[in-house]
């Protein structure tokens, strides 16, 4: 499901922006505050509905303006492409279209253009709290299980209801009305998590080894409640605990995903670079898995591909990008980053001062 065309208006710096992609490698260069982060940010704003930027929408809007828009056509089987599009405006809030209809939800869009991000914050995925690494894995859930997002929204419904009943200082049995549908919902989520990084792990460890001489590597998942215990026995057991801090304390909600370099965290470990590599390794077997099971074309945004890394760094990444089968747009400062020897079709774009012109 490559994204052939792309669209903007009054996003970031761009008055407008009406681009056509090519469906394997696109590069965005240009001088540092010229575009090029936004020109790769309106992308993933259309697939995930938000920017890896910012969890706010206003910082979006160009100056001067009450809202913004990107849009897109997505190929969906030969000669046929859907129109998807998403605006924001300060009075009308967020609004998602595909095909010309409303969107049920902004998980629509996600599906019909699956889109990851590596970016000057990726390292976080290896040096940030779990948060971050709970999102990783629920991407890849969201894109190989359809039903996972229904169960989430069952979990975050019930876990929020349990916590207000928490706050406000519930009976024991007004508190335990939510724990079915917290247990079916998060045991739920959390076998599937086990189940992705199973599919992934062996990708990942290959990707290292080609990536970075780092050691030995090891990923750990935490369910975010005890071992030895069911999710039902550690809600029961912990209520006592759960009434004292006024929140459910037990749940996928607080799983994390240890990464280990030699038994040891790998932020501690790896320099910034090795942790860029690292994180890179984790995106690509995501999206490789993705385009596997799915039978699609995960779109792969990489932010100034060369930052901390040696030059050995950017050609041992640039050659597994080729690998991934994956439509890609990267962005760098000069039109001297070449594409992989397996990709036929490259598109080049300038940009300048909020402007993109398309280069031969």
């Amino acid at each position: 499901m490559p994204l052939v065309s792309l669209g903007s208006r009054t996003f970031r710096c761009f008055q407008h922006l009406d681009v056509e992609l090519s469906e394997q490698w696109n590069c965005v260069f240009g001088q540092n505050g010229s575009g090029k982060t936004s020109f790769l940010e309106a992308i993933a704003v259309l697939g995930h509905g938000r920017s890896f930027r910012t969890n706010l929408r206003k910082p979006l809007v160009k100056a001067g303006a009450s809202g913004f828009q990107v849009f897109g056509q997505v190929t969906c089987g030969p000669g046929r492409a859907w129109p998807m599009g998403l605006s924001w405006t300060t009075s009308q809030g967020v609004e998602a279209r595909i095909g010309g209809q409303p969107a049920r939800s902004i998980g629509e869009l996600a599906h019909r253009l699956p889109v990851q991000v590596l970016h000057s914050r990726s390292h976080e995925l290896v040096s940030g709290g779990p948060a971050e690494r709970r999102r990783y894995l629920d991407w890849s859930v969201f894109h190989v299980e359809h039903t996972s997002h229904a169960a989430w929204r069952r979990f975050r419904g019930a876990l929020d209801q349990r916590n207000a009943c928490l706050r406000r200082g519930g009976r024991p049995s007004e508190i335990r009305v939510w724990d079915h549908s917290l247990v079916e919902a998060g045991e739920l989520i959390d076998r599937w998590r086990r189940q992705q990084l199973a599919e992934l792990q062996p990708k990942i460890e290959s990707l290292v080894a080609h990536l970075a001489n780092i050691g030995s590597l090891t990923l750990r998942y935490r369910s975010g409640w005890p071992d030895g215990q069911s999710l039902g026995e550690a809600i029961s057991n912990g209520i006592a605990v759960d009434v004292r801090y006024g929140q459910t304390r037990s749940g996928p909600h607080r799983a994390d995903l240890d990464i280990l370099v030699d038994g040891r965290p790998a932020a501690e470990r790896l320099s910034r670079g090795q942790q860029k590599l690292l994180s890179a390794a984790l995106v690509f077997a995501q999206v490789a898995t993705a385009r596997e099971v799915n039978q699609c074309t995960p779109l792969l945004l990489v932010d100034d591909l060369s930052s901390e890394l040696d030059e050995e760094g950017v050609i041992r990444l640039t050659a597994a990008m080729g690998q991934l089968g994956a439509q890609i747009v990267v962005s760098s400062l000069r039109r001297d980053l070449h594409p992989p020897a397996e990709i036929d079709t490259t598109r080049w774009f300038h940009v300048e001062h909020g402007h993109v012109k398309a280069m031969i």
